[in-house]
C-alpha cells in the first residue's frame, strides 16, 4: 500500500515571471546605455541628462558630466548581467536586481526632489519620471511571490 501524499508538492511554478522580470530590467539596462551614449555627445540635451543616473549629484562630486555618465553605464552593466543571471533562473539574481532597482529608484526619487527644489520646469523632468517609474515598476514585479515561484526548480 502506498502513503497517500498530503499537501501540495514542492515544485516551482511556470517560469514566466522569472523571465517577465528579467525582461523589464533589460529593458531598464538597455536605457541606461542610450541615456549614457546620448549624454557622451558634444550637444547636451538636457531631458537626457537629468535623466541619468548620477545626474543630480553630478557637480558636488567632480564639476562635469562625467561622473552621472560613468554612474549610468555602470547601472547599466551590472544590472545586464545580473538580468543575464536571472534568465538562466539562479535566485540569488533576483536579490541583486531587487537591491540595484531599489538603489536606483530611491535615486530617483531623490533626484525628483532635487531638481524640482532647484525649480526645474517638469517638462525637462518628464523623462526622468518615466525611467524612475520603469525602474520601480521592474523592482516591484522582481520582489512579488509569484517571481520567486519561478525560480524555484
Amino acid at each position: 500500500m502506498m502513503p497517500i501524499q498530503q499537501g501540495y508538492p514542492n515544485v516551482g511554478g511556470a517560469s514566466g515571471p522569472a523571465y517577465l522580470s528579467a525582461v523589464l530590467f533589460v529593458v531598464c539596462a538597455l536605457f541606461s546605455f542610450v541615456l549614457a551614449s546620448v549624454t557622451m555627445g558634444d550637444v547636451p540635451v538636457i531631458e537626457v541628462d537629468l535623466a541619468g543616473v548620477g545626474m543630480a549629484f553630478t557637480m558636488d562630486f567632480t564639476g562635469n558630466r562625467d561622473f552621472g555618465i560613468s554612474a549610468t553605464i555602470t547601472t547599466g552593466c551590472v544590472t545586464l548581467t545580473a538580468a543575464a543571471l536571472m534568465f538562466a533562473r539562479l535566485r540569488f539574481a533576483r536579490w541583486t536586481l531587487g537591491s540595484i532597482g531599489i538603489v536606483v529608484s530611491l535615486y530617483y526619487l531623490i533626484a525628483l526632489f532635487v531638481f524640482t527644489s532647484q525649480e526645474a520646469p517638469i517638462d525637462l523632468l518628464m523623462l526622468m519620471i518615466v525611467f524612475g517609474l520603469l525602474w520601480i515598476t521592474s523592482t516591484v514585479f522582481v520582489f512579488l511571490p509569484v517571481t520567486a515561484r519561478a525560480l524555484r526548480r
